[in-house]
Formats: C-alpha cells, sequence, structure tokens
C-alpha cells in the first residue's frame, strides 16, 4: 500500500472514530435530558391536585369525639375568644386513646414535639394538599410527663415525607391531662382559616350537631 493510500485510510479511521465519540455523547446528553425531564414530572406531582380540598372528618368515629371550639378571629362567638382551629375532644375525656385520620390526602410535610404551652407536650402533624392549602393535627396531650410524651410519639403513625390519602390514620391521642384534644388546623397560604366550607356537607353537619352539645346557640363552625 503506498503512502496515498494509508493517509486516506487514516483519514478515514479517525473520520469514523470522531463520529462514533459524537454520537455516543450525544446519547449521554439525551440519557441525561431524560432523566431531567423525569425529575421535573415527579416534581410536579409534589404541585399536589388543582383543586380545591373536599375535607372529611379528622377523627375515626364521631361518637368517641366531641367538637368544643371552632375557628374564630375574635371574642364575638360562644367560647368567647378567638381560636385559630377547630378543637376535637376525645370521649371519655382522659384515660383513652382515640384516632384521628386524614381529612384530605397529601404528603406530610412536618412533625414536630414541644412543650411550649406551660410545659406540656404536644405532637404538630402538617399535611400539604396542594401549593395553596394545607391541614394539622396538634396532639395535645395536655401532661408535662416525659412518658406520656413518649406515648403520643409512639402514636403518631405517619412520617415526615410520607403520602397519605384522605382517611389514612395519622394518629392516636394519648389522652393523659386535665383537657387533652386534638386542634385540627386548616391553612391557606400557610396562614390559618376557616374550613367550614371546605367540609363535605355531613361531615359539616355532624361536626356542628357535636358543637352544640357544649354550646346550643352556635349556629356554625367559624365565626371570622
Amino acid at each position: 500500500m503506498n503512502k496515498g493510500k494509508k493517509f486516506l485510510t487514516a483519514l478515514f479511521t479517525l473520520f469514523a472514530l470522531l463520529t462514533l465519540f459524537t454520537f455516543s455523547n450525544a446519547g449521554i446528553h439525551f440519557g441525561v435530558g431524560r432523566a431531567i425531564q423525569s425529575e421535573a414530572k415527579e416534581l410536579s406531582k409534589e404541585v399536589g391536585p388543582s383543586h380545591d380540598p373536599i375535607l372529611g372528618a379528622p377523627y375515626l368515629n364521631v361518637a368517641q369525639m366531641s367538637i368544643k371550639q371552632g375557628y374564630s378571629t375574635d371574642s364575638s362567638n360562644p367560647w368567647g375568644r378567638a381560636h385559630d382551629g377547630i378543637d376535637v375532644y376525645p370521649v371519655p375525656s382522659t384515660g383513652s386513646l382515640r384516632s384521628y385520620i386524614a381529612a384530605e390526602e397529601g404528603r406530610v410535610t412536618q412533625i414536630n414535639v414541644t412543650n411550649s404551652n406551660a410545659g406540656r407536650w404536644q405532637v404538630n402533624v402538617l399535611v400539604k394538599f396542594n401549593k395553596t392549602y394545607s391541614f394539622s393535627y396538634a396532639f395535645e396531650t395536655f401532661s408535662s410527663s416525659d412518658s406520656d410524651k413518649n406515648i403520643q410519639v409512639a402514636n403518631i403513625f405517619v412520617a415526615e415525607g410520607q403520602k397519605v390519602k384522605k382517611g389514612d390514620l395519622i394518629g392516636n391521642l394519648n389522652a393523659a391531662g386535665a383537657s387533652p384534644h386534638v386542634h385540627f388546623g386548616f391553612l391557606k397560604n400557610n396562614s390559618a382559616i376557616c374550613a367550614e366550607s371546605f367540609f363535605t356537607t355531613a361531615v359539616k353537619n355532624e361536626m356542628l350537631v357535636s358543637l352544640q352539645q357544649t354550646y346550643p346557640t352556635a349556629t356554625k363552625l367559624c365565626y371570622p
């Protein structure tokens, strides 16, 4: 083979190698692109439903619960004070473990344990429905005992990052102290609002009937 042919052969081989490398590299970029697109799709799912939440009961059994305070922005209401949620008490009021459930679907975004309320332990659970709405549960033991705190922590059955469906068990309240209850909160853009118009008609009615056992003059769950 003369020098001219050797040169052409070498040039052709180099061109083939460059072509192969280009397509291989493009394949890598295409693969990364697909991975990014896949991740973006997963993140878009975290936005949550586009519709407003339709709240079910935040408790498992209304016969084992009593609504004793609703939502209010000032003292012009039957319970006589501002209150940024709905208090759901267990029946009987002490010595019981009553179950509380997800009022809607969502993802648990926060769980923390505090004793800032006069040293009484509570476990707070926040569930994000979508970019706009969230709902929360404050499991208030009304006890300053570490053992009661540990029992309450052990009775929370969800974890941060977990997705829940409507009706899934959030936890049981350790009704240890003098006035234990779960404070159910409903938030829009991280600010507490009245949940009444978001409950199904049946749940709203049964909660109002329960509230009227304590406050017969109450005509609604919220007094904004």
